[in-house]
């Protein structure tokens, strides 16, 4: 995978916070590209840090239910680029050492 993706640092105004600090969000330049890049990186945290569901969801069945804490995923929006959201610098840094 190319670098098509951004870390940003999530804040109150985010859905994602204060659960999820960090966002890779992809970039949008090239579509196809984004799409295929980030269906890549989902893969890949599905196998390292396990089996979670979309940002929506996960916030309906937190109270609920045991969801993974570590990551989720947003897909694209109209306002937004397809996300992943990780819960600490650790994941990030994992992410980073795939990715960079």
């Amino acid at each position: 995978m190319r670098r098509s993706f951004k870390v940003k640092k999530t804040s109150v105004q985010w859905n994602a916070n204060p659960h999820f600090l960090y966002c890779i969000e992809f970039d949008r330049i090239s579509y196809h590209q984004a799409v295929e890049d980030f269906n890549t990186a989902m893969t890949w945290c599905w196998e390292n840090f396990g089996a979670s569901i979309d940002l929506q969801s996960w916030k309906a069945l937190l109270k609920s239910t045991d969801v993974n804490t570590v990551w989720c995923w947003e897909n694209q929006t109209t306002v937004h680029a397809n996300r992943i959201y990780l819960a600490s610098s650790k994941e990030v840094d994992a992410f980073l050492l795939r990715w960079n």
